[in-house]
Order: C-alpha cells, then structure tokens, then sequence
C-alpha cells in the first residue's frame, strides 16, 4: 500500500513540475508578444545590424534607415550620429542581423548537424551501458 501511495505522490509532483514548466513557456510567450519591437523585432524600413557594447549603458550601432546605413552612439541616454557608412563596405560575418533570431528548432537543427559532422557514424555520443 505504501508503494502505491509513494508511486502517485511521484506522478504528482512529475505532473505538478510539467505544469509550471507549461506556465513558465506561456508567460515567456506572452512577455514576448506584447514587448513587440522593443525586444530586437525590426520593422520594414528600420534594422540593427550590428551592435558593440563598450561598456556599461554604452555602445555603437550600425543603423540601417531606409535606404541609409548610419553608426550611431548610444551613451545613457544620449543617441548621436556619428557617420553615414557606405553600405557595401560592411563586412558580413555570416550571422544573422541583431534583430533576426532564428526560431529554437533552426538553432537546435544546426547543431545537430555539427554534432553529427563531428562524430563517426557509430557514436552517437551515448555510451553502449545508458
């Protein structure tokens, strides 16, 4: 009797941690639609495409602006425009802009494919004993 007692206080607490787990994604889910661009979202004619922070509230960006590219300086809470850059002497690092974040399952299907360019076809990365 007391097995079976200990067995529905697991499943109980399995069901009770999925459950905040559930409520943890939802509220990250819902933070997320209603901060909108605030968060890196671009719009149409406006684009962050890099970023480099240089110290604590300080930073330079690389602006797209319609069909300008500017650096600005961002320092607390002062912005200034340092310089309108020629767009093609930009080099591309072959990462997305600030502002496009691939969706988990892109990130998480790259790498997988990294990890099985790296092991051979036998290791799966698991040990025989698991």
């Amino acid at each position: 009797m007391e097995t079976l007692q200990s067995v529905g206080t697991m499943l109980l607490m399995l069901l009770l941690f999925a459950g905040i787990l559930f409520l943890a994604w939802y509220t990250t889910r819902l933070i997320a639609r209603k901060s909108g661009p605030a968060l890196g979202k671009n719009s149409a004619n406006l684009q962050v495409v890099e970023k480099l922070s240089l110290g604590q509230d300080k930073c330079l960006l690389i602006v797209r602006a319609a069909d300008k590219t500017l650096l600005l300086s961002a320092a607390g809470e002062r912005i200034g425009l340092l310089c309108e850059i020629d767009p093609a002497a930009l080099q591309s690092q072959g990462e997305p802009p600030l502002g496009a974040n691939p969706s988990f399952s892109e990130l998480f299907g790259k790498l997988r494919k990294r990890r099985e360019e790296k092991e051979p076809d036998g290791a799966q990365g698991r040990d025989a004993d698991d």
